[in-house]
């Protein structure tokens, strides 16, 4: 595993940075999935205009070895206790447990890949493929709701993204229904206020409620 991880940082793929266009209007789950997430990577970019910060977009991002071994080995069934404890705590059911164990064990580790909805990174970490994000939006999707809900809180706490929130999209509105900031590795919930969620990152507010 060492060794593809080597080849693969030696590779000097450039990254796209990839700005939603509304006339595209594709996407896996629905306009209003997109919609969202081009509202969001809009508002964000306005964010970050004058910092060292910038917004990406359905970008691969992959973990190297040392941060792929904080989840364990679950081919051999050592991690599945800790596992099992942490999708509990962000209330995941037994059954989505189970087939999340199933397929890791397969594996014998956790996702080594993962291309977040919308991120936010230092610029001078764009083209660093295995640089971990700051901030993780992430708007819930039919076929991966329970993944977004559930699995990728302790992924991403896991691997130390400061900031996670999970959106939900109608057909007019998007919503921020969860929001985790990092606190001593363990992810806590973002208290809402009446401007939002603030962004201890961004040092301003995240809205809870989006027009799309």
């Amino acid at each position: 595993m060492s060794d593809i991880i080597a080849k693969q940082k030696e590779e000097k793929i450039p990254l796209i940075e990839i700005k939603m266009k509304r006339e595209y209007n594709i996407s896996p789950t629905g306009p209003e999935h997109f919609e969202l997430r081009f509202s969001i990577v809009t508002f964000l970019d306005g964010l970050v205009l004058s910092t060292d910060y910038s917004v990406l977009s359905d970008v691969y991002r992959y973990l190297d070895e040392d941060t792929c071994n904080l989840f364990g080995d679950f081919k051999h069934g050592v991690a599945h206790e800790k596992f099992i404890e942490n999708l509990q705590r962000f209330g995941a059911s037994k059954s989505f447990i189970k087939q999340k164990l199933q397929d890791y064990a397969r594996t014998g580790v956790a996702q080594g890949t993962y291309a977040p909805d919308v991120f936010v990174l230092h610029k001078d970490e764009v083209y660093n493929r295995f640089s971990i994000p700051l901030i993780v939006l992430e708007v819930l999707a039919h076929n991966k709701k329970e993944d977004d809900l559930y699995f990728k809180p302790y992924y991403y706490e896991t691997i130390g993204v400061q900031e996670y929130y999970i959106c939900q999209s109608t057909r007019t509105r998007g919503t921020i229904i969860k929001a985790y900031h990092l606190v001593m590795e363990r992810y806590e919930e973002k208290r809402l206020e009446k401007q939002g969620y603030f962004s201890e990152i961004l040092l301003n507010y995240v809205p809870q409620v989006w027009q799309i």
